[in-house]
């Protein structure tokens, strides 16, 4: 009877035992199977920013591209003065070129004698109203310089009209201003005389 009991002793412990698993020489302490493989994630997609908008280069300033021309330097009053530009102003919707005379003095915001320049134009004419030494200015766009930005000038001078002497009508003396001619009047003894 005692050797049925060890037996079924022996092999209870033998069943309830639980089996060693083999060592090797490279493993670490940790229970995982030697050809274990992690689940391993994809690298996450990078996301690239997306490339600036471009930024457009700013129109090429005019006042280096403009200059203005004039047939001569001196003027009288009421005397036309032609001035050529050396390229077509062209002028963005909404904007005008404008063009004036003043005293060289001046500074580039004040207007004398001023009027906007036609659209695509390549050339201009203004009148002096009174003599001296006076400037050309080329203004840049108005509205967007409404300080008055001068692309171009050019010195001039202006003199005044020699005023017209007296003179004797053929006939000797004059009678009414008939006989005298345009802008004349008859005066004194007979005399014609500028108005």
């Amino acid at each position: 009877m005692r050797q049925v009991l060890f037996v079924l002793s022996l092999s209870l412990t033998v069943a309830c035992s639980k089996p060693e698993k083999p060592r090797h020489d490279d493993d670490e302490d940790d229970d995982r199977p030697r050809h274990h493989t992690e689940k391993t994630q994809a690298p996450a997609e990078t996301v690239k920013p997306p490339p600036p908008a471009p930024v457009p280069p700013p129109p090429a300033p005019v006042a280096n591209a403009i200059t203005i021309r004039l047939s001569k330097v001196e003027y009288a009053v009421d005397e036309p003065i032609d001035v050529t530009f050396s390229a077509p102003l062209v002028a963005p919707s909404g904007q005008q070129y404008w063009i004036t005379i003043v005293k060289p003095s001046e500074p580039d915001s004040t207007f004398g004698d001023w009027h906007y320049v036609a659209a695509s134009a390549s050339s201009d004419r203004l009148v002096a109203k009174s003599a001296g030494d006076l400037e050309v200015r080329l203004h840049d766009l108005y509205p967007q310089w409404k300080t008055g930005r001068v692309i171009a000038r050019q010195v001039i001078k202006v003199k005044a009209k020699p005023k017209p002497e007296p003179y004797v009508p053929a006939t000797g003396f004059c009678s009414d201003d008939s006989e005298c001619r345009v802008g004349f009047y008859c005066g004194y003894q007979g005399n014609c005389f500028p108005r």
